[in-house]
């Protein structure tokens, strides 16, 4: 018999085994090896993301004669040329997450660098928002060590992540889709009610819903979601038995790496976001 026993008759490269002796020795080394390998990959594009963000500032900043009605026009077209990054990569990742096992590794590819252009279209607009600012020196290391935070956040998370338990991983996967669920619920609400208040000139409900109060209150919620994507995501890829073979390995470091990139950046803006509301 056998010293490696599945314990799930499931076809899927994600059924659990259960290692014994010196074949679960190598099982453990190789799953740690899927988890280096995703981190490497949401490593490098965030350092890529880091790294274009600053040259757009930079251009943004120094090459290009802005006016201000000039400078107004060129955010709006990037904001713009994201906001459809985002979207076609939000869309070739379920793709992706639909057929993991048979797409393309260049679609894979390509929808990471979809979502990384974008997201460094948005820092760099960011880093150029705050150097219009007359506390540009003062705001801009304050953002940067939002950046440290939220990567000290993410590698403590990670860890406590990767010492749970099965059960414990279920329960969590259970409770974050209830949890966005509800979330999504909530901004849906919290839109229509804008609308209907903009509507009949409501300004005191506009004025409490632009509050730092109910500001803080969906930043946190957000924040919290982050970090607990951070721990799911880091246990199911400790988990997963996604090594079957290379490629397969190669495929799910892809796209494991791609989810915790989006976990970061996720969390990121999230403490910006809630950093730039206290400076209201």
């Amino acid at each position: 018999m056998s010293p490696i026993q599945p314990i799930s008759n499931s076809n899927s490269p994600e059924q659990v085994v259960k290692p014994v002796g010196v074949e679960g020795q190598i099982l453990t080394q190789k799953r740690s090896s899927l988890l280096s390998r995703s981190l490497i990959v949401a490593g490098v594009c965030f350092l890529a993301i880091f790294a274009f963000s600053w040259i757009l500032y930079f251009i943004l900043n120094n090459v290009l004669d802005l006016s201000a009605d000039s400078a107004g026009t060129t955010i709006i077209i990037l904001y713009a040329v994201a906001a459809v990054l985002i979207i076609v990569s939000f869309i070739m990742s379920m793709v992706v997450w639909a057929k993991i096992n048979t797409v393309r590794i260049g679609t894979i590819i390509t929808t990471i660098v979809f979502y990384s252009v974008a997201e460094g279209i948005g820092f760099g607009i960011l880093f150029f928002a705050i150097g219009l600012s007359t506390e540009a020196s003062e705001i801009m290391r304050d953002v940067m060590l939002l950046f440290l935070a939220g990567g000290l956040i993410f590698a403590i998370t990670g860890i406590i992540g990767t010492m749970l338990s099965k059960k414990a991983t279920i329960g969590l996967g259970k409770f974050i889709l209830i949890a966005t669920i509800a979330y999504i619920v909530i901004m849906l609400i919290t839109f229509i009610v804008v609308i209907v208040a903009a509507a009949v000139g409501n300004g005191a409900i506009l004025d409490a819903l632009n509050s730092n109060a109910f500001l803080f209150l969906i930043f946190g919620f957000e924040g919290i979601l982050f970090i607990l994507y951070i721990a799911f995501d880091f246990s199911s890829i400790k988990k997963s038995e996604a090594f079957i073979n290379s490629e397969l390995s190669f495929r799910y470091s892809l796209i494991f790496g791609y989810k915790l990139l989006i976990d970061l950046i996720g969390l990121i803006w999230v403490l910006i976001r809630i950093f730039l509301a206290t400076r209201r």
